[in-house]
């Protein structure tokens, strides 16, 4: 049951991010400009200005536009201003002779600001540029559209080092593809490219083991600010053990009681078979482009989102990560079709990790409690025995082997003189009494067949 109730609680989870993702903007949303004053382009002996930016009175407008014409027309130094014409006035250059060139200023009730585009709810700035103050100015960002670079994200958390582990802590795998990834303070965009996948073999504080990604990402152009819980931000928090932290030879662990049992959610990886490593996440350093994840793990840290140590990367066999799927190894394998024998085992191998057993039943200091609960065993085993023995003595002469009777008399009825003979039915009421036992003895089977398999279930 609990295993389904995660498996629920890691589908809510996915959809509530998907529709807050489907309704929040990619950008932030901008108020479009009203009563916006412009000059339009205008085509005069030959030559166009181009169309003014908007302004919130039909002087700047024409300021601005006076400052375009005489660019665009020599020869007319005199600067006129806004004289009258048209609904909200004309904006004029002149010679000193008389000759003029002017154009109408025009007024838009709703527009969106210069470098911006009209989405629902409002304006976006377009790529490359970034919201100040209302208006779309240029982004820092610029230099990084179309760039691309290699992002490394916490992927999720296991209680083993092993690649074939997929039992995930806090509601399975969460990874960064079709996402947008914020570094330096600029967009990237994820797509579906892989870089490697690695697995910590080094646990955290938690006894957890972190398991990574790095894929490629490209720039958008878009300025951003990385976020305290995402992904690929090395200080993000990392999950509690939801049973108790425990050692065993000095190794932290995660592990459950039936009081507070330890519930994962068993989900395939979609990034590969993982390598031994905990690189860092955030952004691939340039140097480090091309190296696996062991080379870019650090020599120091705890297991964590920020990496290393050096150990969470000297794992497994064959230079991959832990588990059976990894390298070749070298272990004394039995013959065809025999059981392989566990270390420690007469003609196996000593095993090479052993569990630090100070303070178990087997210590000198607790020859007491080992005692006592011998003791105690023996109570339990003496009342079993006297139990069995007192049931023999019950149904001793009880059996269970089902028989028809072979002899056969009419029934007299005292005091009706007559008789009831049902002899002459007596075959055909034995095969029908041993059909009725087939059939019970049938369904009793079946029963117990379908209780094991609905109990195992």
């Amino acid at each position: 049951m609990r295993a389904t109730e995660q498996h629920i609680r890691a589908l809510l989870r996915i959809v509530a991010a998907v529709l807050f993702v489907w309704a929040m903007p990619a950008h932030a949303l901008i108020p479009p400009l009203t009563n916006a004053y412009y000059v339009d382009q205008h085509t005069f002996l030959g030559l166009t200005s181009p169309r003014t930016g908007y302004h919130s009175t039909n002087v700047d407008a024409c300021s601005e536009w006076m400052d375009i014409a005489q660019g665009t027309w020599s020869g007319y130094p005199t600067r006129d201003g806004v004289v009258g014409g048209g609904n909200y006035g004309t904006c004029r250059i002149s010679t000193v002779g008389g000759s003029s060139v002017y154009k109408v200023i025009s007024r838009a009730s709703s527009v969106c600001p210069a470098n911006s585009t009209a989405v629902s709810g409002g304006c976006q700035c377009n790529a490359g540029y970034a919201e100040q103050g209302g208006q779309c100015v240029a982004s820092q960002c610029n230099s990084t559209i179309g760039k691309t670079i290699e992002i490394t994200s916490t992927t999720g958390w296991t209680r083993t080092p092993n690649d074939n582990d997929f039992n995930w802590i806090g509601g399975g795998p969460e990874y960064s593809f079709g996402k947008t990834l914020c570094e330096a303070g600029c967009g990237y965009e994820v797509g579906y490219d892989v870089v490697d996948a690695s697995i910590s073999q080094t646990p955290n504080a938690q006894g957890l083991y972190r398991n990574s990604t790095t894929y490629k990402a490209t720039g958008n152009g878009a300025a951003c600010t990385l976020g305290p819980e995402d992904a690929n931000n090395p200080a993000a928090p990392e999950p509690d053990c939801p049973g108790y932290v425990g050692e065993v030879g000095g190794v932290a662990g995660c592990y459950g009681t039936a009081q507070k049992p330890v519930d994962t959610v068993s989900v395939p990886r979609s990034d590969g078979t993982p390598r031994a490593g905990n690189p860092p996440s955030g952004k691939v350093p340039d140097q480090d482009v091309g190296k696996s994840p062991g080379e870019r793990t650090p020599s120091t840290g705890n297991g964590g989102n920020a990496g290393g140590p050096s150990g969470a990367a000297q794992g497994g066999r064959g230079g991959g990560a832990g588990g059976a799927s990894s390298g070749t190894g070298n272990t004394n394998k039995p013959g065809e079709g025999e059981e392989q024998e566990a270390c420690g085992a007469p003609g196996q191998p000593e095993c090479t990790v052993k569990i630090n057993e100070k303070g178990t039943p087997g210590d000198p200091k607790n020859k007491q409690l080992e005692d006592g609960v011998n003791e105690l065993k023996q109570a339990q085993q003496d009342a079993l025995n006297n139990a069995e023995n007192t049931a023999k003595g019950w149904f001793s002469g009880w059996g269970f082997g089902f028989s028809l009777p072979s002899g056969c008399t009419p029934l007299d009825m005292d005091g009706y003189e007559f008789s009831v003979n049902f002899c002459r039915w007596q075959s055909v009421i034995h095969d029908i009494m041993s059909i009725v036992w087939l059939m019970v003895t049938a369904w009793a089977c079946i029963g117990m067949v379908g209780r094991t398999v609905r109990g195992g279930s």
